[in-house]
């Protein structure tokens, strides 16, 4: 039985087979080569509905983010605390919290920001959408985030 490696490189026979004729050389074949593009079998069509499941869908994303956004437009919940703010970025936010008077009990994962994104996000949203507040800085973002790290 041969053995399955070799170190030795493989032999290419370079002789043509018989009957074998060079490509382009056979003088019986005459004419072009032509790729014709066929479609895909068993593809189905696209769906065309002629309802307004769209126009449903389209209003239910508008409310929900209609809902998320007023959360943090004019917001006592932002403002009232910078610091429950940063944290709430660093390490996410589960549970009921109250916010202009609406309830809203879900789960924020942490944003995955460094703090110098984290300062600038924070400044932005306190001074967007009717809110006014002070500029967040990168030295409270690292305070904060020290400080999460020990919990």
């Amino acid at each position: 039985m041969p053995p399955l490696f070799s170190a030795e490189p493989p032999t290419v026979s370079t002789t043509p087979l018989p009957g074998a004729v060079a490509k382009g050389t056979d003088p019986e074949i005459v004419g072009e080569e032509k790729a014709v593009l066929t479609p895909a079998p068993n593809v189905p069509p696209p769906i065309q509905r002629r309802h307004a499941t769209k126009v449903v869908v389209n209003l239910e994303v508008r409310e929900v983010v209609k809902r998320l956004a007023d959360g943090v437009a004019k917001s006592d919940y932002l403002m009232a605390d910078k610091e429950r703010s940063i944290r709430g970025i660093i390490k996410g936010q589960s549970g009921e919290m109250t916010v202009n008077g609406v309830k809203y009990n879900g789960v924020m994962p942490p944003v995955m920001l460094t703090d110098e994104q984290i300062a600038h996000v924070l400044t932005f949203v306190r001074n967007a959408w009717g809110n006014t507040g002070d500029m967040v800085t990168v030295e409270e973002v690292q305070r904060v985030h020290a400080e999460s790290v020990k919990q």
